[in-house]
């Protein structure tokens, strides 16, 4: 097993079962789950429990197990904004990378991040915090992906492609290289993105063209 301190993980959904079962595979201890719905408390989800259904319970949980905290939130700037208030508590926010993930050398991976099973990112990246790399994402040379962005299964961005704060590309996205998608931007399910994406708007299609 790994050293590393044993994980929290905050969502019980099919997004939570992911990340535990990825901090599984790295070795890690993943004590259970915690969850706003009352009427989770006490049950089990992946034959672990469910421990905390509050604020307190959670960081009285992680004060017990000497343990570090995922939150496991789909929606993005949710996600962003809990990770947030559990650390100006002073916690420490879990990094989940799946041990079928490969990382080039010295790319930085931002705190809260989860980087899922055969995830690749090249030479030269940034990824940021908060961020979700989906399962079988790809990141070619000098991509910079910010804080807060999900990459959803299957997406593909060429080299040098820039993904700002808090955008969101759905199932198989592909990128072509030296692009850039607009901070909170949502790119559509199997869009082909050849054109720069402005800020705050969702686009669609093959190519990928802004529809709000």
């Amino acid at each position: 097993m790994s050293d590393a301190p044993p994980v929290l993980v905050l969502g019980a959904s099919g997004h939570g079962k992911v990340a535990a079962a990825t901090a599984q595979a790295a070795g890690r201890t993943v004590v259970g789950f915690a969850d706003a719905a009352a009427t989770l408390r006490g049950s089990e989800v992946m034959g672990l429990p469910v421990v905390a259904t509050t604020d307190d319970e959670v960081l009285a949980c992680l004060a017990e197990h000497r343990a570090e905290l995922f939150v496991a939130i789909g929606a993005n700037a949710v996600r962003q904004r809990v990770g947030q208030r559990f650390e100006e508590h002073g916690v420490t926010l879990a990094t989940l990378v799946h041990p079928t993930a490969w990382l080039a050398p010295n790319v930085p991976v931002g705190r809260g991040t989860l980087i899922c099973a055969g995830s690749i990112v090249q030479p030269g990246s940034t990824i940021g915090a908060h961020v979700i790399l989906n399962t079988a994402a790809t990141v070619d040379h000098d991509g910079r992906i910010d804080d807060v962005v999900h990459l959803s299964p299957g997406v593909h961005l060429g080299g040098t492609v820039h993904v700002a704060e808090g955008a969101w590309l759905g199932v198989g996205v592909s990128v072509r290289n030296n692009q850039q998608i607009g901070a909170w931007a949502t790119v559509g399910v199997g869009a082909v993105v050849v054109s720069d994406i402005p800020p705050r708007v969702v686009a669609v299609g093959v190519p990928a063209r802004p529809v709000r």
